[in-house]
C-alpha cells in the first residue's frame, strides 16, 4: 500500500471589523472529553456563522460508527449522537446551507452498500440516514451559496471496476443518479475531493494509480450544467491530493504532493481547467488552506531530510505562502523554525474577524510529548511567535482545528488511554479564545472643560468690602459648591445607568475573570452615544441666617469652604482610583456599550465587585476664632477658596455629564450582573 499524507482543509470565514485599539491573547478553556472508544478517527469540525459548531468523527468499538456533537454559541459541546446505522460507516464530510441546514455525508467502506448522508435542519439534530444513489467509498461534498450540494465519490461497477461519480441536489433533497466523471478503471486508493464556488462552479480532483509505479492527479471542472474535459494535473510516484478549495471570489485551488514536492494549481473564475502547476516546496508534507475575500493562505510542514541522514525522522518547520485573488503567489515564509525533536503535523488555519491569519499544528516538544501550537499573522504584518496552547500525548492522532466565526480557535484530537482489557482512544476538544477585537473612539458627550478663572493683573485684585454683606455672599458661594458636590456624590452612589455609559466603550479587559468575549461576524448593535442623567442640585434654603461682621462668622465661612474642598478631593480621588462594576446598576451594560462586534461568550461565576466609595477626610479641628484675622485680605482669600470649590464642582459635573468609558473603571471589575440580557451569551 502506498504511503499518503492526509491534508486537512479548513473553510475560513472572513469577518470585517473596523480598526483602532486592539487587544489580543490566547487563553485556553478547559479540555472537554466527548467520547471514548477503541478507535477514534476522521475528526472534522465545521463552524457556523452564529457561533455554533458541529464536530463529526468515526468511533469504533466493533464496526466503525459516524458520530456528531453540536456546540451552541458560547457553550460546550453536547452529548454525542450516533448518526450512522450501517456497519463500517466512516470518513464524515460536512457542509452547511445558507439557511442553516447541514448535510453530513459518510462512506460505508463496503463496495456493495451505497454511502449515506444525514440532514440537520437549521435547529435540531441530524435525522435518519439516506442513501446515495450508488456505492462505493470516499464520499466528499461541497455546496454553493444557493444551497446546492455536489457529492463526489468512488463509484463501483458490477464488472469490478471503479469510476468517479458526481451528483448534485438541493440540500435536504435526495441525490439523483450520478454522472460518471471518468472512464472505468481499477484502483483501490482513489479519494476524490470536491469544492464549489458561491456561484456553483465545481472542481472534482482525485488521484489514481497509473501503471505499475506511478499515480496521476486528475480533475474536471463544471462551470455550467456539465463538466469540462478530463485534465491530468500531474503524474509520478505516490501522488496524493491534499485539498481542493473554492475562494469567495470564484477561484478553484487544488493542492497535492508526492514524496517530495508540494504543488498547487489555480482555475480562474469561469475557467474550465486548472492552470499550470506551481511548486510550493521541494520537501513538504501535510497542508492546510484558508481563504477570505481577496486572499488565500497555504500552510505546510517543511521537511529537511537532508539535515538528518537516511532513515532519521526529518526535522520539520512550518511555512506559509499567501496568494491574492488573481495574483501571483508570494514567496514562502517560515512561521515556526525547524524542530529537532520530531515531526510537525498541520491541524488547520483560518482568518478571524480582524483578517488575522491563524495557523495551528501539533509539534513533538520532546521525544515523549507533543503540544498544539498556534501562530497569528495580523493583516498586513508578519507572523507573531507561536504559542503552545495545550499538551498532547505522544500517540495523539493528528488534531484538527478551525477558526469559529467569533475568531476563537477550536481544536479536537484523540488520545490513547488504557484499561485492563485494551487500549482505548478518547476524543477531546478545547476552545482557545483569540481575543482580538477593536474599539473605536467611544461615543461620549463632547463637553468642553470649564474656562479657568481669569488671573487678575498685578495690583488689580478685585476689591471686597469688609462687611457683613460680603461675608454672606462668600458663604453662599461655598454653600453652592457643597450642594453641587453632594449632588455629584449622590449621582454616583445611585449607580450608573445605561444612558450614563459611552457607546462602544467596553472591551475584553473590562470584565471579571470567567467572562469571555470574542469577535462576531456582524455588528450586534450600533453604539449609542451617552446621554447621562441630569445632576439634580438641591435648591438653597429659603431662610437666611443673620450674618454679622465678626471673627466667628469668618471662621464659620472657612469651615464651609474647607468642607467643600474635602468633598471635591474625595470625589476626585474616587474617580482617579477608577469606578468598578459595583458602581453600575444591574443590567445597565447593553450590547451597544461594548466594542463593535464584540460578543460575550461565557459569563463566569465570580461574585460582584463592591462599588467604589467617596471617602471624606476628617477635618483637622473646628478652629479658634481668636486666631482669625478679620481683614479685607482674609475675606478676599476666603472668597477665592469658595470660588475654586465651585469651579472644581463644575469640572466634576462635566466629567459625569460626558459619560463613562472603560478607562474610568478598574480593569476586570464589570461582572455578569452588570450585563443586560441582550449582551449575554445566546441572547
Amino acid at each position: 500500500m502506498r504511503r499518503k499524507w492526509t491534508g486537512l482543509l479548513l473553510g475560513a470565514l472572513a469577518l470585517g471589523i473596523c480598526s483602532a485599539t486592539a487587544v489580543a491573547g490566547f487563553s485556553p478553556l478547559p479540555v472537554e472529553t466527548l467520547h471514548t472508544a477503541r478507535v477514534v478517527s476522521s475528526v472534522t469540525l465545521t463552524p457556523e456563522p452564529d457561533g455554533r459548531a458541529v464536530l463529526a468523527w468515526t468511533g469504533q468499538n466493533g464496526d466503525p460508527t459516524v458520530m456528531t456533537s453540536q456546540k451552541p454559541a458560547g457553550g460546550p459541546f453536547g452529548i454525542p449522537k450516533v448518526v450512522s446505522t450501517t456497519p463500517n460507516a466512516q470518513r464524515p464530510s460536512l457542509v452547511r446551507g445558507p439557511d442553516g441546514t447541514m448535510l453530513l455525508a459518510y462512506s460505508t467502506a463496503t463496495s456493495t452498500v451505497p454511502d449515506e448522508f444525514s440532514i440537520r435542519p437549521p435547529t435540531g439534530d441530524f435525522g435518519a440516514p439516506q442513501k446515495l444513489p450508488t456505492g462505493e467509498r470516499f464520499v466528499n461534498v461541497g455546496i454553493d451559496a444557493a444551497g446546492n450540494v455536489t457529492a463526489v465519490w468512488k463509484g463501483f461497477r458490477a464488472s469490478g471496476l471503479d469510476y468517479v461519480a458526481s451528483s448534485t441536489t438541493r440540500i435536504g433533497d435526495p441525490f439523483p443518479a450520478p454522472a460518471a466523471l471518468t472512464p472505468d478503471f481499477d484502483d483501490n486508493f482513489i479519494q476524490p475531493r470536491v469544492a464549489v464556488t458561491p456561484t456553483g462552479a465545481t472542481a472534482a480532483v482525485w488521484e489514481r494509480e497509473d501503471g505499475a509505479t506511478d499515480s496521476v492527479i486528475e480533475a474536471r471542472i463544471r462551470t455550467g450544467a456539465t463538466y469540462g474535459p478530463l485534465q491530468v494535473l500531474d503524474r509520478g510516484p505516490n501522488m496524493s491530493v491534499d485539498s481542493v478549495t473554492a475562494t469567495p471570489g470564484g477561484e478553484l485551488i487544488a493542492v497535492w504532493h508526492d514524496d517530495y514536492e508540494l504543488k498547487l494549481a489555480v482555475a480562474a473564475p469561469g475557467a474550465s481547467a486548472f492552470g499550470e502547476p506551481i511548486v510550493l516546496d521541494a520537501l513538504a508534507g501535510g497542508t492546510t488552506v484558508a481563504t477570505r475575500p481577496g486572499l488565500t493562505a497555504i500552510a505546510w510542514a517543511h521537511l529537511d531530510r537532508r539535515a538528518t541522514g537516511e532513515g532519521d525522522t526529518p526535522p520539520t518547520s512550518v511555512r506559509a505562502a499567501l496568494r491574492p485573488a488573481g495574483g501571483a503567489l508570494a514567496p514562502p515564509v517560515t512561521i515556526s523554525e525547524t524542530s529537532t525533536t520530531g515531526r510537525i503535523v498541520l491541524a488547520g488555519s483560518g482568518f478571524d474577524g480582524m483578517d488575522t491569519l491563524l495557523v495551528a499544528w501539533s509539534r513533538h516538544t520532546t521525544v515523549d510529548s507533543r503540544s498544539l501550537e498556534i501562530a497569528r499573522r495580523p493583516a498586513g504584518g508578519p507572523f507573531e511567535p507561536a504559542e503552545s496552547v495545550t499538551a498532547l500525548d505522544t500517540d495523539d492522532s493528528s488534531p484538527v482545528a478551525t477558526v469559529l466565526p467569533s475568531g476563537n480557535v477550536l481544536a479536537a484530537w484523540s488520545r490513547s488511554i488504557s484499561d485492563t482489557q485494551q487500549t482505548l482512544r478518547t476524543l477531546e476538544v478545547r476552545q482557545v479564545p483569540n481575543v482580538q477585537v477593536t474599539g473605536a473612539t467611544p461615543l461620549c458627550v463632547a463637553i468642553p472643560d470649564p474656562k479657568p478663572a481669569p488671573r487678575p493683573q498685578q495690583g488689580q485684585a478685585p476689591d471686597v468690602g469688609l462687611t457683613a454683606e460680603q461675608l454672606g455672599i462668600n458663604q453662599r458661594i461655598g454653600q453652592a459648591a457643597i450642594r453641587r458636590l453632594n449632588a455629584i456624590r449622590d449621582w454616583l452612589d445611585a449607580g450608573l445607568t445605561t444612558r450614563d455609559l459611552c457607546g462602544g466603550a467596553f472591551g475584553p479587559t473590562s470584565f471579571q475573570a470567567g467572562i469571555t468575549t470574542a469577535p462576531f461576524a456582524v455588528s450586534l448593535a450600533a453604539p449609542v452615544r451617552a446621554n447621562p442623567r441630569p445632576i439634580e442640585v438641591a435648591k438653597p434654603s429659603g431662610k437666611r441666617r443673620k450674618i454679622t461682621l465678626s471673627k466667628r462668622q469668618l471662621l464659620i465661612n472657612q469651615r464651609v469652604y474647607q468642607s467643600a474642598v474635602r468633598r471635591a478631593n474625595a470625589i476626585q480621588a474616587r474617580l482617579d482610583a477608577g469606578l468598578t462594576g459595583g458602581d453600575i446598576r444591574d443590567g445597565a451594560v447593553t450590547q451597544d456599550k461594548l466594542f463593535d462586534r464584540l460578543r460575550v461568550t461565557a459569563l463566569g461565576s465570580a461574585a460582584p465587585v463592591p462599588a467604589s466609595r467617596t471617602i471624606l477626610a476628617t477635618p483637622a479641628g473646628r478652629g479658634d476664632a481668636s486666631a482669625v484675622v478679620l481683614s479685607k485680605k482674609q475675606v478676599r482669600t476666603n472668597q477665592r477658596v469658595a470660588q475654586a470649590a465651585v469651579r472644581r464642582a463644575n469640572q466634576l459635573q462635566v466629567i459625569l455629564l460626558r459619560g463613562f468609558q472603560a478607562s474610568q473603571f478598574q480593569p476586570g471589575t464589570i461582572g455578569r450582573n452588570d450585563l443586560a440580557p441582550g449582551a449575554q451569551p445566546g441572547l
